[in-house]
């Protein structure tokens, strides 16, 4: 029984929810793996896609209703920051290798962890469209509500933040070699961890 098996056994849970999710989920080969990771990349780039979407239209609507340019200030790094995830994801690739047990199964954790945080990414950046399109006009002027809108934001932030590290450190796992994966995973997780 290959490594990865182990691991999934051990974490049966979450490898069904990510063949659920995925349609399809092993890396018990290279084969496998390559369906595997094309899948993933396939679900994140479609859940960064329709954030960044979501996004571009808050840009949009504050742009023609040519409100300040205080939201248009932060809504463009944060549609940029996506833009750059998605970017990463498309062009990142993994050479298969039958790991460790305890790496697979963070290369599962991981896996969830993207699969979970774009999906919620995508949800916030609705949530934040609806937030902004709803804006209202009073006698005073235009209302948004700015604590939604700075909560959400902060949110998407640290969302990002956290699946921007799941990301690099799931890639550091498939580029260890046989003498790092035992000596060398804890300090690339650090210096991932310190440069986000």
């Amino acid at each position: 029984m290959a490594n990865f098996d182990l691991a999934r056994l051990k974490h049966i849970s979450k490898a069904k929810e990510l063949e659920n999710l995925l349609s399809f989920y092993s890396y018990s080969n290279k084969a496998d793996a390559a369906r595997t990771e094309e899948k993933l990349k396939e679900l994140l780039v479609k859940n960064l896609r329709d954030s960044k979407g979501a996004i571009f239209n808050v840009i949009q609507f504050v742009f023609e209703i040519q409100e300040d340019k205080t939201l248009d200030r932060i809504f463009v790094p944060l549609r940029d920051e996506i833009d750059i995830l998605n970017d990463e994801v498309k062009v990142s690739h993994i050479d298969w290798k039958d790991l460790p047990e305890r790496f697979w199964e963070l290369v599962i954790a991981h896996d969830l962890t993207l699969v979970d945080g774009s999906t919620n990414l995508t949800e916030l950046a609705a949530q934040m469209e609806k937030l902004v399109s709803s804006y209202k006009k009073s006698g005073d002027g235009k209302i948004f509500d700015e604590k939604g809108i700075g909560r959400t934001k902060k949110n998407m932030e640290s969302l990002l933040d956290g699946l921007r590290r799941a990301f690099n450190e799931r890639d550091a796992i498939f580029r260890l070699s046989e003498i790092d994966l035992n000596q060398d995973f804890e300090k690339v997780r650090k210096k991932i961890k310190e440069s986000i």
